[in-house]
């Protein structure tokens, strides 16, 4: 078994673990649940309407009880930090928002809108007029407000999967709006952000503009006086799914927050890093807690282990976007912490095969001791081998070891 993020002498490397303000509760799935570190994030810009989303959870988090509704029965799927999302069909399936001037531009002059959406297919079964969905909006005809759009690859537009949001007046027609066109891949979330502000205006953006972010970056930035938008406070619903039932997403959205401000791009990737990493830092947190008992068990370090190795594979399909720096750091910390807690254990003797170290054991402190001395290949056997037998001691027996740490670098 390989551990490829294990490094040479990085015993000193201080450990820093991100405890985010409000609880973490694990579901009986072992899944993190609604009321997760990203949601304390979320919560914490204070938003005027926040909808988690998950089939069977329909509550507004913001404490303002916009609270929704939903239209069929949407699967349950699975965000990058483990909480649930509702996974609409793409024909009938959406989630709805009775109409509240909190959902409005009109309320301050601004309005952010957050979400997270996983598109499943690249061609979507239910589209309209040259070939896309409103994934997301308020609108209904004569009520135009906003909406979230993407195409599907085919369109007339030649506008392959392109991701957009629009503004618009109440009369409907062409809206102004802001986009970002790259390569989709189905099942992959995205981080989508919309922004209509008609306060801070300017030589260049007069009446205002819009501005749309994927995963915490700006990508665009229009003027609303392109298209002469005004934005008036319609009375259509805010529909998740669609806009007003012409088209219909093929895929899952959760973690949908309405704002009456401009985020800055420092608080969306707060948000992002959070959903990505929250569970990392979260599983590094129970290795170091596990370490630090006093008589830990082989059972309850074989479990640790298998917690490092889930925590590694994370951060190894983390998202290249992400600057994963920090957290490299500290998963470093924390199979060092790991480290120490087995060679502690070890150090007791302990006669007879019951009692022998796991395999899986065995497995982390060969790897560590093949990074520690930078062994290449098998025939740097023996040199490894003295030096987990010095830790190992009489859990183990030398031949065992030793085919173990062959069979290790043979990889």
């Amino acid at each position: 078994m390989k551990f490829p993020f294990f490094r040479k002498k990085h015993a000193s490397l201080a450990m820093t673990i991100m405890l985010v303000a409000g609880s973490i509760s694990i579901a009986s799935s072992g899944l993190a649940s609604a009321a997760s570190s990203y949601d304390a994030a979320v919560l914490a810009d204070q938003p005027v309407g926040y909808w988690p989303l998950a089939p069977g959870v329909t509550t507004d988090s913001s404490g303002n009880g916009l609270n929704g509704s939903f239209t069929g029965s949407p699967t349950t799927e699975t965000m990058p930090n483990g909480d649930a999302a509702p996974g609409f069909n793409g024909i009938d399936q959406y989630f709805t928002i009775p109409d509240h001037d909190l959902l409005e531009v009109t309320n301050t002059g601004i309005l952010t809108v957050e979400a997270w959406m996983r598109p499943d297919v690249l061609e979507f079964p239910k589209s309209e007029s040259s070939g896309y969905v409103h994934w997301m909006g308020k609108g209904e005809p004569g009520q135009h407000s906003w909406v979230a759009r993407m195409y599907s690859f085919t369109n007339t537009e030649n506008r392959p999967n392109r991701i957009s949001g629009y503004s618009f007046n109440m009369s409907g027609g062409l809206g102004a709006g802001s986009y970002f066109q790259d390569a989709v891949t189905p099942g992959e979330w995205i981080h989508y952000t919309l922004t209509i502000n008609t306060v801070d205006v300017s030589s260049s953006y007069p009446t205002g503009y819009t501005k749309i972010f994927k995963n915490g970056v700006l990508r665009d930035q229009d003027s609303l006086l392109g298209y002469n938008i005004i934005p008036g406070d319609g009375t259509a619903p805010m529909r998740i799914g669609t806009r007003n039932l012409v088209s219909f997403f093929q895929g899952a959205i959760g973690k949908v927050a309405v704002y009456d401000y401009e985020l800055t791009s420092a608080q969306l990737n707060q948000h992002v890093n959070e959903m990505h990493t929250a569970n990392i830092e979260n599983t590094l947190q129970k290795i170091h807690e596990t370490a630090a008992i006093e008589s830990v068990t082989n059972d309850e370090l074989d479990r640790t282990v298998d917690l490092y190795r889930d925590a590694e594979q994370k951060l190894g399909a983390l998202p290249a976007y992400l600057d994963k720096a920090a957290l490299k750091e500290q998963l470093a910390a924390a199979e060092e912490s790991l480290f120490n807690a087995i060679k502690a254990y070890m150090a007791s003797p302990q006669p007879g095969n019951k009692d022998r170290a796991s395999e899986r054991l065995l497995d982390f402190v060969i790897a560590h001791a093949i990074a520690e001395l930078d062994a290449q290949s098998p025939g740097d056997a023996g040199s490894v081998q003295g030096y987990v037998m010095s830790i190992v001691r009489s859990h183990a027996t030398g031949q065992h070891v030793k085919q173990l740490i062959v069979k290790q670098l043979a990889n």
